[in-house]
């Protein structure tokens, strides 16, 4: 992320730079914006479903616009896993460069221990 000269809001570029380099999408354009990361990978014939209980590892998750926004993801991220499925709480990997536990749910009861991103809709491969 250093390249881009921030790792704060640069939740779109990681995601677009980890696709590339993984070779999942090795001609992936680098994207800046969370409305036009999900276009692009719609548009590669990713499917998008809203049902988190359908969460896999290696999921591309973006969260809801947080009221910011209408209709713009506020946050997209990796899903890695269950930290604690019951309270909703994502092993997630994102422009903070490591993996960390991201509430996806509110009222889980630990809202106050985890980054709080709400889930909106996961898209895949």
């Amino acid at each position: 992320m250093q390249d881009y000269g921030t790792t704060n809001n640069a939740c779109a570029a990681f995601v677009s730079t980890a696709l590339r380099l993984s070779g999942c999408e090795r001609d992936f354009p680098l994207i800046l914006w969370t409305a036009t990361l999900s276009e692009e990978l719609e548009k590669r014939g990713w499917t998008r479903s809203t049902d988190a209980s359908q969460l896999q590892p290696g999921d591309v998750v973006f969260s809801d616009d947080c009221g910011h926004r209408d209709g713009i993801p506020n946050h997209v991220y990796l899903f890695a896993g269950w930290k604690d499925e019951q309270d909703q709480i994502a092993k997630v990997i994102d422009n903070q460069g490591f993996i960390h536990g991201r509430n996806i749910r509110k009222g889980s009861g630990r809202l106050d221990d985890y980054n709080f991103s709400p889930f909106w809709y996961l898209v895949r491969a």
